[in-house]
């Protein structure tokens, strides 16, 4: 029966459409080749699109031959598609060690394929005859062919319905494992592909007269495949997405990373001024600037004075407060002129270009003009938390005139400057000259030497007698003594302000207000009238340690001495750091029953504004008084200071008393005692036994 030529074709058409679709999403899945589920799928669509050609080259068969051959097709591209559609449900479902299996099903449904091909009809039919053909409901004819089923044939779809129960398994495991939508896809497809192959085997057995509908079943699973891949690319979208968002915030960390890499490398933590590193990245441009342009550099080394003992008596979290502060402060000052840098610690650094042809007169001028702003800017007061605080600064100043010297040779005479300026009294501006350089070596050995001394004994104590009117001895003062080895005798007016600076006055201190411990209970034990008492200096970093007071209680009980045999000398330096902490000390070793002195009365600052505060039983004046107690100022000015200590309840000592006309002044002006070398220098135990012989007694 010949086909109606005016009848609506859609089965033919419909499954060559289908085989271009399925090309097309062979071709489309290779989009995912790198995942195992996209490959196996773009293979099985291959060989469906062989399929549904073989089933449309069926419907027009004119012959058993063409019949036999379109059979052959259809059979072998489904025996191909088995393997991969097991590793596309096995990949798809997420199954672990499927390779095996996939292996064996190549191998078993491989040798199919070649059976298929060899035999005449193919596999699934024994032989073949032309039957009626199928004549549609719309007039649409196709042909149709009956045959017996071989056994292989009827075998190998056998070995199907294995597959199609471990796929449903497989489907029901991968939705329990919480991937519904997958599961629910796939089971969808699975359904339509068992109910096809169950409607085409009633077709072969003659059951139902329809068209076969195996191939159409398969377009189930390219579309769960579309709809995944679709959500998939969407899925992918939104992890590109949050991955671009991860990268960007990844990237703005990194920079942020990098940035405080550059802050740490080149900006010192605790002032936020740049550090020692960004100091020598610019030196090195400012030199190489002024080389090229024969113009000056001023270099201004500036040192904080007695910081290290804010440090060791309050603690580095108030120091670092300070620091910071203090670096708030030198920036505000500097306004830009010069570049401002921390050296690390207390150690400021600015560098000032002078332009070229400037006179070196005016060149310095402008150079201490800074140096000045720079260290009025610390005047006054520094709250740190509850602390009080004030500081001041030495300033070395060295200039680097156009490639006359080094960098570094500039630097270091800044810092000779600096060393001088602090040896010159300390809140001073110096200048290098040449000349400096051997003060600034004869410092460094002191400062070496200092060390070693106390292990090497070159330390002792003097002491000097603090004498009445009637020069009847009233009390002793130990004084220290360092007698060096390579330097000689070292005046303390040389190392102790180096010890305050390096620390070493901490051991030193120690040492010093335990040796006289030791000295007043052997005289004590032995008879020696020394006087009321003995007085020992007391470094102002000493007295803001915290455990200052029970040092000095655990000296009294160590060597069994009284308290009130002991008097504790303090200057007025004490009073520039935590003034409330120090009057607090003050009072502790007063209700001890220890003396406290106020030694070099009139050289510090504001002495006059606290003096009523502090816990005190002698005050000392400075022998700079002393000195012009013979004119009429000086004079009007010491018997002012007599008046005053009478009215404050305090004894009063001269200090330096040298010749008999000061004696004789101080004795009408009310001053209680005397202390220098017109009554006795400085001596060692044995002399001073021999001067308390001869001193009057009661």
């Amino acid at each position: 029966m010949l086909p109606d030529p005016s009848a609506l074709a859609i089965v033919i058409p419909a499954h060559y459409a289908c085989a271009g679709v399925a090309f097309f999403c062979a071709v489309v899945a290779l989009v995912g080749y790198q995942r195992l589920t996209y490959r196996a799928f773009s293979i099985c669509c291959l060989c469906v699109g062989g399929t549904q050609i073989g089933q449309a080259e069926y419907y027009t068969a004119q012959t058993v031959e063409q019949a036999a051959a379109s059979i052959k097709l259809q059979t072998g591209m489904w025996l191909l598609v088995i393997p991969q559609l097991f590793l596309f449900i096995g990949a798809y479902t997420r199954q672990v060690r499927i390779a095996p299996w996939y292996a064996g099903l190549c191998v078993v449904f491989g040798v199919l394929v070649v059976a298929n091909w060899m035999m005449p009809v193919g596999l699934r039919f024994e032989s073949l005859r032309m039957a009626d053909p199928l004549v549609l409901p719309w007039g649409e004819t196709l042909a149709r062919f009956q045959g017996e089923s071989t056994a292989i044939g009827t075998f190998a779809r056998l070995l199907i319905v294995p597959i199609v129960v471990w796929a449903a398994i497989r489907t029901w495991r991968h939705y329990r494992a919480g991937y519904r939508r997958a599961a629910i896809l796939l089971g969808i497809y699975l359904a339509l592909q068992v109910a096809s192959m169950v409607h085409g085997r009633l077709i072969d057995h003659g059951i139902l007269q329809s068209f076969y509908s195996a191939g159409f079943a398969f377009m189930a699973l390219m579309l769960v495949m579309s709809v995944n891949l679709l959500l998939d690319l969407v899925q992918r979208s939104a992890q590109l997405k949050h991955a671009l968002t991860d990268l960007q915030a990844s990237t703005a960390l990194r920079e942020a990373a990098e940035h405080r890499e550059h802050e740490l490398a080149f900006t010192d933590t605790v002032t936020g001024l740049p550090n020692r590193n960004k100091f020598r990245e610019e030196a090195l441009r400012l030199f190489a600037a002024a080389h090229h342009e024969k113009s000056d550099l001023a270099i201004l080394l500036l040192d904080l004075d007695h910081f290290r003992h804010v440090n060791d008596a309050l603690g580095h979290d108030v120091g670092n407060g300070l620091l910071r502060q203090v670096a708030g402060r030198l920036t505000q000052a500097n306004a830009g002129q010069a570049f401002l840098a921390n050296l690390g610690g207390d150690g400021f650094i600015a560098m000032l270009n002078i332009p070229a042809g400037t006179p070196a007169e005016e060149a310095e001028m402008r150079a201490r003009a800074l140096a000045s702003n720079l260290q009025g800017a610390l005047a006054g007061e520094f709250a740190v938390g509850t602390h009080r605080l004030h500081i001041a600064a030495s300033v070395g100043i060295a200039f680097h005139r156009g490639s006359v010297e080094t960098g570094y040779t500039t630097f270091k005479n800044a810092e000779m400057a600096m060393y001088e300026a602090k040896a010159r009294g300390r809140r001073a501006i110096r200048v290098f000259q040449p000349q400096l350089a051997e003060a600034v070596a004869r410092r460094l050995r002191i400062q070496d030497g200092l060390r070693a001394a106390q292990q090497r004994g070159e330390l002792v104590l003097e002491y000097q007698p603090v004498v009445a009117a009637d020069l009847r001895t009233a009390s002793l003062e130990a004084l220290v003594r360092w007698h060096s080895a390579e330097l000689g005798r070292v005046s303390p007016a040389e190392f102790v302000p180096i010890a305050e600076q390096t620390g070493d006055i901490h051991p030193i201190g120690a040492w010093v207000l335990d040796t006289a411990c030791a000295q007043i209970g052997a005289w004590t034990r032995s008879g020696v009238r020394f006087g009321a008492h003995v007085a020992v200096n007391i470094s102002p970093w000493q007295l803001m340690q915290d455990e200052f007071v029970a040092q000095v209680q655990a000296a009294l009980v160590r060597h069994g001495i009284q308290p009130g045999q002991l008097m504790l000398e303090v200057t007025e330096s004490a009073l520039l750091f935590n003034l409330e902490d120090c009057i607090e000390r003050l009072h502790q070793l007063r209700d001890l029953g220890i003396k406290v002195a106020l030694d070099d009365f009139g050289t510090g600052y504001s002495s006059l504004h606290y003096l009523h505060q502090l816990p005190l039983d002698t005050l000392k004046i400075d022998r700079t008084f002393i000195v012009r107690i013979g004119d009429a100022d000086g004079r009007l000015l010491v018997g002012g200071i007599v008046n005053m200590a009478a009215h404050l309840g305090l004894s009063v000592v001269a200090e330096g008393v040298e010749t008999a006309a000061q004696c004789d002044i101080l004795r009408e002006l009310g001053c209680h005692y005397i202390q220098g070398y017109f009554a006795c220098p400085p001596v060692g135990d044995g002399a001073l036994r021999d001067f308390l012989a001869r001193s009057p007694r009661d």
